[in-house]
């Protein structure tokens, strides 16, 4: 909504011909961090189902990190730059990168972090399990070496011992013992999964979901990175657990909730014609 009538303008006018890419760069992050705050409970989160979230930050100053990433991106790209929003699923966090001269540069405005990608690991903020940016078909562009050192994992999904292709795997990451969502994926069509993590505990699971009778098979295994490591583990859903399917539990969610809004309708109609309106 905010574009090109106000960003625009604006990219032009914080970016000066004379300027070097990196300052410019910079002068879009400057404009940021001087104009945004961050909120962690906003309007803009009101917003989103509308599409309208980076314009209320955009004009009233205030949003969550997604939306001061995606402003700088607009901002950005207005001024002639490529700029990506970094997303981290397990610390709830997002950044930018920015490409200047070749070279991806960080970019944190709501942290106020400009080229500074060791910040997160050296202050112990942030422990940069799985980071990635979406590329325009959504696929995960994996940018974790970027900020934290890492090892390499391999997954074979296995059903009795025989390969199993395109099979559901879900990463955790142990983040002060607690297990927080990292990503998740499919294995290709020889019943593998390859991906770099940071250095941490984690535990992996590979899930498929059973349409005819309604169980979840999901089988899982703890596991330790260690920087420049390469592991390949083995999950065979035959030594797995069944759990009721996910489409199971949002069925039966549903249903409750419609007979829930159904009694308060036909109660509430009930008593208004009973007063007489």
């Amino acid at each position: 909504v905010v574009e090109p009538y106000f960003i625009d303008p604006l990219a032009k006018k914080l970016t000066k011909i004379e300027d070097s890419n990196i300052i410019k760069a910079q002068e879009v992050f400057d404009w940021s961090t001087k104009n945004y705050k961050y909120v962690p409970l906003t309007v803009s989160f009101i917003m989103r189902p509308f599409g309208l979230a980076n314009t209320w930050t955009f004009f009233n100053g205030d949003g969550h990190c997604g939306e001061i990433s995606e402003l700088y991106v607009l901002i950005a790209k207005h001024a002639g730059f490529k700029a990506v929003s970094i997303i981290d699923s397990a610390e709830d966090h997002e950044w930018n990168e920015v490409l200047v001269d070749n070279n991806w540069v960080h970019v944190d405005a709501s942290a106020n972090l400009f080229n500074k990608p060791e910040n997160y690991i050296d202050s112990n903020w942030k422990k940069i399990p799985f980071v990635y940016w979406a590329d325009e078909n959504n696929q995960k562009i994996n940018v974790t070496p970027h900020y934290n050192k890492t090892g390499t994992l391999t997954v074979i999904s296995l059903d009795s011992n025989k390969i199993l292709p395109k099979t559901h795997v879900q990463i955790d990451a142990n983040l002060s013992n607690e297990m927080k969502y990292a990503t998740d994926d499919y294995t290709n069509a020889y019943g593998e999964y390859f991906t770099a993590l940071g250095v941490g505990n984690y535990e992996i699971s590979i899930s498929q979901d059973a349409f005819i009778v309604p169980i979840k098979r999901l089988s899982r295994q703890t596991i330790q990175i260690y920087a420049d490591s390469n592991q390949t583990i083995y999950l065979d859903l035959a030594n797995g657990q069944d759990y009721i399917a996910d489409w199971l539990i949002d069925l039966g969610i549903g249903i409750i909730v419609i007979i829930f809004f159904t009694t308060v309708y036909l109660g509430t109609n009930n008593l208004l014609k009973k007063w007489g309106f």
